[in-house]
């Protein structure tokens, strides 16, 4: 498995799991938001350019959809794994984030960005961030699969070497990565 892809929808935990697999590999790691926000001022066949190149290295852990290019990825990698959580999971890790990362709590100021600007944010507007997010995901996951329904008709059959896999349980996720830590220490004695 040189060039794995990490599919799933927001809060479905690509990136934790992403940065797993590409420290127990050490494989380079695509981050694609990361990505889209480096070229977010520029066009879209930049992006594009910039992605492609990306993935046509020699290995790879690509964390994130790509939503366009999702037909070039599966041409490219060994395998597809995709999270498909409970929604509930999504949910709450949407939740846990925005108030961890994106916010601090302080009693005499309320909620402050997390990056040091002066700008607060009550209460409203945390729930309406978090109300916003969740929004994104569920409709994310809605469309995401649906999309996959069809890409599974067309696309994946055109993934000559590739392999696809769908983890719906965390166990899952967590057996996957001990055996692939099992078989990386193993290569390497």
């Amino acid at each position: 498995m040189t060039r794995i892809a990490v599919w799933g929808y927001p809060g479905s935990g690509k990136t934790t799991f992403a940065l797993k697999l590409s420290h127990q590999l050490g494989h380079k790691l695509i981050h694609t938001d990361k990505l889209s926000k480096d070229y977010e001022c520029e066009s879209f066949s930049h992006f594009k350019q910039a992605a492609l190149a990306q993935i046509d290295a020699e290995k790879w852990i690509l964390d994130g959809n790509l939503g366009e290019l999702r037909l070039a990825v599966l041409n490219r990698a060994d395998l597809i794994l995709i999270l498909n959580l409970p929604t509930l999971i999504g949910v709450w890790r949407i939740i846990t984030r925005t108030v961890t990362r994106q916010t601090r709590f302080s009693l005499t100021q309320g909620y402050t960005k997390a990056d040091g600007l002066d700008q607060t944010m009550n209460l409203k507007e945390v729930f309406l961030e978090i109300y916003q997010l969740i929004k994104i995901m569920i409709n994310f996951k809605l469309n995401f699969f649906k999309k996959l329904k069809l890409m599974s008709v067309k696309s994946l059959k055109q993934l000559k070497r590739g392999k696809l896999v769908i983890f719906t349980r965390q166990f899952q996720i967590d057996e996957f990565i001990k055996e692939i830590n099992s078989t990386a220490m193993h290569e390497r004695s």
